[in-house]
């Protein structure tokens, strides 16, 4: 089942990369969790697909564009850990990011349940139990 996971988290990946709501909501589980970096310096998550709207409605009022430049995929079993890049612009400060992230993604039943951001990218990994 974990290539398959890998595979989930690769269309995860493009389809944030692409703001496609249907493409993002077609991988993530109704009751999926997702904490962007944002989102717990807020302590908060989006939770569920209305929750996944928002994020994509709060990235489209802040960023110009979000980019992950994902470079590795961690295969866990029942998660996949992305490691790459953030890439982004600020929509009103004009700022550039290119930071080094990681993200952890859970699966279930071939389904995104939960999603975490790292700004330590040896965070995700030692998250999903491989350090």
């Amino acid at each position: 089942m974990s290539a398959e996971n890998v595979e989930t988290v690769r269309r995860l990946v493009e389809a944030i990369d692409d703001r496609d709501l249907d493409a993002l909501l077609a991988e993530l589980h109704p009751d999926a969790e997702l904490q962007t970096m944002r989102a717990q310096l807020e302590g908060t998550a989006y939770r569920g697909h209305e929750g996944t709207r928002q994020m994509l409605a709060d990235f489209e009022r802040d960023w110009e564009y979000v980019r992950i430049d994902a470079e590795e995929f961690l295969d866990a079993g029942e998660a996949v850990v992305v490691l790459g890049r953030l890439q982004t612009r600020g929509r009103t400060s004009r700022v550039n990011l290119d930071v080094p992230m990681g993200i952890l993604w859970r699966l279930r039943d071939g389904k995104a349940v939960h999603g975490k951001t790292f700004s330590e990218r040896a965070d995700a990994p030692r998250a999903a139990g491989l350090e």
